[in-house]
């Protein structure tokens, strides 16, 4: 456990925020590489620091990165990841990375304690350490669904040759049936993995005297250690002390710091700060992901004579499903409409997207202020409502876009299966329609500003409205001065009264949908979704009164959340994906 003295111009590090690594050992043997009739029987550091990353590097209620965060310990964005330094038959070395902030290196000692404080949730009744095997099961599904259904594109031959040397390159697995081989595929192997994974938590990552500590220290961080005294952890010396010592063969300067010693009795205080709203998004023995399917479904063929084939067939004009709602398949549009182009994929992919755009006359009848205030419902909603909900549908492909246009309002929904962007959607425009109903609750009980408990919902609508302004390229400073004013003095009810307004002037929607979906469940959700809307929308019994979209118009590009859709911003994902930099060049 030490520290080494980091100075200011050896890094891109800035000066306030420091690494801490913890490492560990292993001797994973590769050599047993034969395969057997249907599977490979070894486990790799890979498939071992992919699960490690599930169990870290989560961002939902209950997660290590979301302790450190509540209380600044770890820099904005940086969260805790996994890595494989050192991977060789009989020799392996895992090595988990947290940027801290300035506060989280003088509490250092604690962050270490909240890492083991998640380790020891994964012990079971029984004293043993152990992952289920409905949630080793999601995790395998996520290493699949990134790194091989959803591939963007094939390993190259760099790629090739350095799988060649732990995977036998012929051999039975390669005659008919392709197998991906850096992830469990069957019971056998997954067995073997939640084995091998029990041994390695309990002889190796739970004992704090199997890890190698370290923490880089600027001269910043030692100066504010001398200044500002923890009750965790002693300040660190100057670089005068004699303390500090060089190493021979690197002359970096470092000095011991004991870290763990507090680590029994901290870890009883970090278990009880731990405590969320939502304990199933934590990767725990108890945690199940709703969104990631324990057995991936093939894709479905859509034939012609299908009794659920998609719709139209070359007819464009879409199908009423009811007065006031209609349905699109990707299939009856002609070339260059695409609402949603589906990123890359291997042939047959299972991935699929839904895009519904409610019509409402508000946004195109509405003034800067007006619009302003739709922005603010909009951003409110995303960075309180959907917060969990979003981080839960990541792992499994799931993203999605909210924005306004001339027709009203389009939502655009990216799944990696079919099995999940349903559930996803539903619990989406529930959570927006239950979320506005709330809203507008506490607008009228706790009166115009904020009332019933909003004030903390409003404040972080603001700032990301404030945000949005400052970055925008595409509106005078005329306008951004008008906006920035409206958005500091905005209440709840203001918002709340642009959304009413918003709902009051839909008369219908529109879904199209692409992929591997078929017509009829898309009438089912259709009419699940008609009566999701219905607490809201006041909708015309006149057909007459439906105006069709111009589809070129709302067919833009969508702008995905979270990160874009990146699956390289998914926990333990570049270790397994090629197009996320699995092999290092």
């Amino acid at each position: 456990q030490v520290i080494i003295y980091r100075p200011k111009t050896s890094s891109s590090f800035p000066d306030s925020v420091e690494k801490l690594s913890m490492e560990w050992e292993l001797s994973l043997d590769y050599t047993n590489t034969s395969p057997s009739s249907t599977s490979f029987q070894i486990v790799t550091a890979t498939q071992v620091a992919f699960i490690l990353n599930q169990i870290f590097g989560s961002r939902g209620p209950g997660s290590l990165y979301n302790f450190l965060k509540q209380r600044k310990w770890v820099a904005p964005k940086q969260v805790p990841r996994v890595v494989i330094p050192l991977d060789v038959s009989g020799s392996q070395l895992l090595k988990l990375e947290i940027v801290l902030s300035a506060a989280g290196f003088l509490n250092r000692s604690a962050v270490i304690a909240a890492v083991y404080a998640i380790v020891e949730r994964l012990r079971g009744d029984d004293g043993r350490f152990w992952i289920g095997r409905e949630r080793m099961a999601q995790f395998c599904s996520i290493a699949t669904l990134h790194g091989y259904i959803l591939a963007p594109r094939p390993p190259d031959a760099i790629e090739l040759a350095i799988d060649g040397q732990i995977y036998p390159i012929d051999g039975p697995l390669t005659s008919t049936t392709s197998s991906w081989h850096l992830f469990p595929s069957d019971q056998n192997t997954l067995s073997n993995l939640q084995k091998a994974l029990s041994t390695i938590l309990s002889q190796k990552i739970s004992d704090p005297s199997q890890a190698t500590v370290i923490v880089t220290a600027s001269p910043r961080a030692i100066r504010d250690s001398q200044k500002q005294k923890s009750f965790i952890n002693d300040f660190v010396p100057p670089l005068i002390s004699p303390k500090w010592e060089n190493d021979p063969l690197t002359g970096a300067r470092y000095c011991y710091d004991s870290m763990t010693r507090l680590t029994a009795k901290l870890q009883t205080w970090v278990l009880d700060k731990l405590a969320a709203k939502d304990e199933s998004l934590l990767p725990s023995t108890a945690g199940f992901n709703p969104f990631v399917p324990t057995v991936i479904r093939p894709p479905r063929q859509l034939t012609a004579d299908s009794p659920s084939r998609p719709y139209y067939n070359g007819n464009t004009k879409p199908i009423p499903i009811t007065k006031n709602w209609r349905l699109y398949s990707r299939h009856a549009l002609p070339r260059g409409y695409g609402l949603t182009t589906l990123p890359r994929t291997p042939p047959l992919s299972p991935q699929c997207a839904i895009t519904i755009q409610l019509l409402s006359y508000r946004p195109s009848n509405a003034d800067a202020e007006q619009a302003t205030l739709g922005e603010m419902w909009r951003n409110c909603f995303e960075s309180t409502t959907v917060t969990d909900l979003v981080e839960a549908g990541a792992p499994a492909g799931l993203a999605y876009e909210w924005s306004f246009n001339q027709y009203g309002s389009r939502l655009c929904f990216l799944g990696g299966t079919s099995q999940n962007i349903v559930p996803y959607v539903k619990r989406f425009c529930k959570r927006l329609v239950r979320c506005h109903l709330a809203w507008r609750l506490a607008s009228s009980n706790g009166g115009g500003n904020n009332g019933g408990g909003t004030g903390s919902l409003l404040q972080k609508g603001k700032d990301k409205s404030l945000d949005g302004i400052t970055n925008a390229r595409n509106i005078s400073l005329r306008q951004k001065l008008v906006a920035s004013r409206v958005i500091r003095s905005a209440t709840i009810r203001d918002i709340v009264g642009e959304a009413d307004a918003f709902w009051n002037a839909c008369y219908g929607g529109v879904v199209f949908y692409q992929g591997d979906l078929m017509s009829d469940e898309m009438e089912n959700f259709i009419n699940d979704l008609q009566g999701l809307f219905q607490e809201v929308m006041l909708l015309e019994e006149d057909e007459k009164n439906f105006l069709m979209p111009n589809i070129r118009e709302i067919s833009y590009r969508p702008v995905w959340k979270p990160r874009g859709a990146s699956p390289c911003t998914i926990a333990g994902v570049p270790l397994i994906s090629d197009a996320c930099g699995r092999v290092p060049r």
